[in-house]
């Protein structure tokens, strides 16, 4: 069963910006408390300055994917099929009322021989002899 394949692209999409941003916030953390352990006796901070920009970038990925995927939800029925139906209200206004549409199967196709009906002919009145 592959899940792949029944997804929206919106849906991929916010999975890949949580997994990317997930990760990231990860290891640049683990990074920064191998730092921590470690103070390396450099003449500059680059590499915390590193690690905080790898680290708020992870954050600002998993915020991203989040927010599509919570705006994706929203939008799932904007990508539903619908009909406008025009309708009166008690009052007698006229309204419209949108109503969603179900994909319906198409019909099967006739299955029974079609009957041809002769054409009529008009009875004759009986001759005399």
């Amino acid at each position: 069963m592959n899940v792949f394949t029944n997804m929206t692209s919106g849906t991929r999409a916010a999975l890949g910006y949580i997994t990317a941003g997930a990760l990231t916030i990860v290891w640049s953390g683990l990074y920064f408390v191998y730092l921590r352990n470690h103070l390396p006796d450099l003449e500059s901070d680059k590499p915390f300055y590193w690690c905080t920009g790898f680290l708020l970038t992870g954050l600002t990925l998993f915020v991203i994917g989040v927010a599509v995927g919570w705006i994706g939800r929203s939008a799932r029925q904007a990508d539903q099929l619908h009909a406008v139906i025009n309708s009166q209200d008690s009052l007698g206004n006229p309204t419209q009322d949108v109503v969603p549409v179900t994909a319906s199967p198409p019909a099967p196709a006739a299955t029974t021989p079609e009957i041809v009906q002769k054409p009529r002919t008009q009875p004759m009145a009986p001759q005399r002899r």
